[in-house]
Formats: structure tokens, C-alpha cells, sequence
């Protein structure tokens, strides 16, 4: 599925989601080998070097392990294409935000991730700016109802 923020994505934005998000393979590989490093952190699978949740940087094929474990692929989806496992993310996020508040900071920062993740953003994870929080909420809930 293709996810806009602002109604419709342009051309050149959908030809670089191309190369944007790492195959199936390519991000199970990854977090097999996250998995295995003393550095992750699993009960929110969170590197403690880097800080990010390696469910969602696992998914980007530019992406690589700051201990270089792993390094960024040429190996990516169609275009357009938004992995599964991030669209089930977004759902189970969405579960803790449906009420517009998230439950605690690490929800919150997670949502951002996502959300920047999904649509190219570049949120701070840390912001209180409440337009940029709602544009946050609005993307997963548009993920949301596209299940519905």
C-alpha cells in the first residue's frame, strides 16, 4: 500500500520509496543478527548504541548498524511498497494512541519513528509540537483504516 501524508505522494517521492525499504530477507537477516549483540536491548528491541528500534531501522535498506554488523543494501521492495511488518506496527501503535495520547514517552517516540519511517518525515522524536505529533497520529491512523 502506498501512504501519503498530505493526500498524494509525487512521482519522484514514489521512485524513491523504491529503494527505500529492504526486502523481507534482507531485514530478517538484520535482526538476526541484532539479536545475537549484547548491545540490543529486546523487551523493546531498542540498540543501546544507536537508540533506534531495530524493528523499524531493519527496514530501511540505506540503513546500517553504527557497529557495522550489518550495512545498507541495494536490496529493496517495489515501489510503493510498505512492509508488512511495519503496517502491523503501525496498528499495534495505534492501539496505544487511538485516544490521542500516548501512553508513555517510549510510545511517543516510537509512533515519530514509525511515522518518519513510513512517510520520508523527519519529526524529532523528542517534540511536544502538538501539529507535528497530530501529523504523527493522523499517518498510523490512516494505516489504521486502510484496514478497515
Amino acid at each position: 500500500m502506498i501512504y501519503q501524508m498530505n493526500g498524494l505522494l509525487t512521482k519522484e517521492q514514489i521512485n524513491n520509496m523504491n529503494t527505500f525499504f529492504a526486502t523481507k530477507e534482507v531485514r530478517e537477516e538484520r535482526l538476526a543478527i541484532c539479536n545475537e549483540c549484547p548491545l540490543l536491548y529486546k523487551p523493546t528491541m531498542t540498540c543501546r548504541r544507536c537508540m533506534c528500534f531495530m524493528n523499524i531501522k531493519s527496514s530501511i535498506s540505506a540503513m546500517s548498524c553504527p557497529e557495522k554488523k550489518w550495512l545498507a543494501t541495494n536490496k529493496s521492495l517495489e515501489a510503493g511498497v510498505i512492509p508488512k511488518d511495519l503496517e502491523m506496527k503501525a496498528l499495534e501503535i495505534w492501539e496505544l494512541i487511538k485516544d490521542k495520547k500516548a501512553p508513555n514517552h517510549k510510545v511517543k517516540k516510537e509512533m515519530i519513528e514509525l511515522y518518519n519511517t513510513i512517510y520520508n518525515a523527519n519529526y524529532q522524536t523528542n517534540t511536544n509540537c502538538s501539529s507535528c505529533l497530530q501529523a504523527c497520529y493522523n499517518g498510523i491512523k490512516r494505516i489504521k483504516e486502510s484496514f478497515d
